[in-house]
């Protein structure tokens, strides 16, 4: 069985950097040390297995704290959020749709707990305006 070459390569060869003064390409890869295929295998999967660890942890940070980028879960046709509100961590207020119908729910962990079933008055489609409305018929009193 024919031995397999071992090549010892220095921490100093890794990372030695390349002279600033340097005009050609060719120039570079000159002084570039010549490093097996597999030390630039064993970079790569590092490399790609930190990013991806990182992206996931990202991803569930920004889950949490983005409600909007939450990805939906296949949809339905009769019920539906209209609305979800952080109170914090681990609190949301959301507001469901069900037909005409609407209620206001408020999750914390795992328990789920109707507040009121709400009407037509209860929600204000428009808010700044409606404050504004509001302020300028007070004004006139």
């Amino acid at each position: 069985m024919p031995s397999v070459p071992v090549v010892e390569i220095s921490p100093s060869t890794l990372f030695s950097p390349l002279p600033l003064n340097v005009a050609s390409p060719e120039a570079v890869l000159a002084t570039a040390p010549e490093l097996p295929l597999g030390t630039y295998l064993v970079q790569f999967f590092l490399l790609t297995g930190i990013v991806l660890v990182l992206g996931i942890f990202l991803l569930r940070y920004l889950r949490d704290r983005l409600p909007g980028l939450a990805l939906p879960s296949g949809g339905s046709r009769n019920l539906r959020v209209v609305e979800r509100v952080a109170l914090d961590p681990q609190r949301s207020a959301y507001i469901l749709a069900a037909g005409q119908r609407q209620w206001l729910l408020v999750s914390s962990g795992d328990r789920v707990t109707t507040v009121a079933e709400l009407g037509r008055h209860d929600l204000t489609p428009d808010f700044p305006s409606a404050v504004e409305k509001e302020s300028t018929q007070r004004e006139k009193v």
